[in-house]
């Protein structure tokens, strides 16, 4: 039998090592930060789940306080800065297609 598929987080109530194992199928990314347990640091890695194993296939359909938190996150937790008269939303929706398009290497 296969084990489950876990993903590190991060975890502020474990003091010790900073993180936890979740299974893959719990993961939220508007509520979990993912851990790189080689580096000892909060972040997405690049060894493991891919940004749209991460998300639905249908990112585009998450509420859109859930799409900045993403792209917020994938920004390394840098708060989301519209441009002038841009929507949240929108800057969002920007900022993940082209974390998904690098990913993908186009």
């Amino acid at each position: 039998m296969e084990p489950a598929k876990t993903i590190s987080v991060v975890c502020p109530e474990n003091v010790r090592a900073g993180y936890k194992n979740i299974p893959a199928a719990e993961f939220d990314p508007a509520v979990h930060v993912p851990f790189d347990i080689k580096t000892g640091q909060p972040c997405l890695r690049h060894d493991g789940p891919t940004v749209a194993e991460y998300v639905p296939a249908d990112w585009q359909s998450l509420h859109w306080k859930q799409r900045v938190a993403l792209a917020e996150k994938l920004s390394g937790d840098c708060p989301l800065a519209p441009a002038a008269g841009q929507k949240p939303a929108d800057a969002a929706d920007a900022v993940i297609a082209a974390e998904i398009a690098r990913r993908a290497g186009g």
